[in-house]
């Protein structure tokens, strides 16, 4: 029978997450870029795994990892603290396979720990699956909250460049081209292990609801005396956790934590099934898969023209390009930074 209390203090004692939602979302881009927005009205998100965070999924998903394997630990010092937990994310097959819980071996692990423990071995195996072609695709187009940062210029916007102003509303409601899916609300990206506990926690309220339910039923099942399917179906509730993508998505290395990211994130073969991405050449991969996202004529809020010269002059072909794609009533503003691209 798995312990209640464990389960009680599995959804308890998680953090909620909560995020403050800005009104206004900056993508930098080039003059190439900014015009591509404005004449196509779409904004191109790109697959994950090209971008210039090397360790993307990966990391997040070895966060998830290590603090599944410490609730695991935690719980069976609690149950069983004459065995010993797997001593590190490497050994954890291992130790799964030799302690899988059996109704005829006292010495069993616990029900809770060990589907937690194999959960750190799911996530383990996404975290080495970075090039493997079964892996769902995942996209992901990119914001910031900082409206004039000298680091976003140089970084993503060709040294002068655009900083275009979305508002959030308008983002949440972004389609997928070509489907009736809608993307969905923007989502805050978490930096470090402090950071990606908070996505850990996210993770962990959906497999609380999952273990709750499997409890529930189990305690059904033990009360008709069916011992036989008492003791095949408990631990069979994990394949209804399992990895997110998206979410994943949501965490990098706290070397990013400057950009106070934020993205829209959709994964493919969770939401569709099939393929609906395109190309386009560059990235450190040589071909860059992406998915278009069509914008509505509301969506620019305002336009930051880049540091550099001629800055009155391009402050004007701004605006001409706005309106020319019907992109009115639009504040095209300048950057603050005294820096010379």
């Amino acid at each position: 029978m798995i312990p209640e209390q464990n389960v009680d203090t599995l959804s308890d004692e998680l953090p909620e997450v909560k995020t403050e939602k800005p009104e206004i979302l900056y993508h930098y881009t080039d003059a190439a870029g900014f015009l591509g927005i404005l004449k196509y009205g779409e904004l191109w998100a790109t697959e994950v795994r090209c971008m210039n965070d090397a360790q993307e999924i990966e990391y997040a998903a070895m966060i998830v990892a290590e603090e599944s394997r410490e609730m695991g630990n935690e719980l069976l010092r609690g149950e069983n603290p004459d065995l010993s937990p797997p001593e590190s994310l490497e050994s954890i097959n291992e130790w799964l396979r030799v302690n899988k819980p059996a109704d005829d071996r006292k010495d069993a692990v616990p029900n809770v720990a060990w589907v937690l423990y194999s959960i750190a071995s799911l996530f383990v195996s996404v975290a080495n699956s970075k090039y493997n072609t079964n892996r769902d695709d995942t996209y992901a187009a990119c914001f910031t909250t900082q409206a004039d940062s000298l680091g976003q210029w140089r970084g993503y916007a060709g040294g002068g460049g655009y900083a275009i102003g979305f508002r959030y509303e308008t983002l949440s409601q972004l389609g997928v081209e070509g489907t009736e899916l809608v993307v969905g609300e923007p989502r805050q990206v978490a930096y470090g292990k402090g950071g990606g506990k908070k996505e850990v926690a996210r993770f962990y309220r959906e497999f609380a609801g999952a273990l709750i339910s499997s409890v529930e039923k189990a305690k059904e099942l033990e009360a008709t005396k069916d011992s036989q399917e008492k003791s095949s179906s408990i631990p069979k509730f994990s394949h209804r956790v399992a990895p997110n993508l998206s979410e994943l998505a949501t965490v990098k290395h706290e070397a990013f934590s400057d950009e106070r990211e934020w993205r829209l994130i959709f994964s493919e073969s969770r939401d569709t099934g099939e393929y609906l991405g395109d190309f386009r050449p560059g990235g450190v991969g040589g071909i860059l898969p992406f998915i278009r996202l069509k914008l509505t004529k509301d969506s620019i809020a305002c336009v930051r023209v880049g540091p550099g010269e001629e800055t009155p002059l391009r402050v004007l072909m701004a605006e001409h390009a706005l309106a020319r794609f019907g992109h009115l009533d639009v504040d095209v503003l300048t950057s603050d930074a005294p820096y010379r691209p």
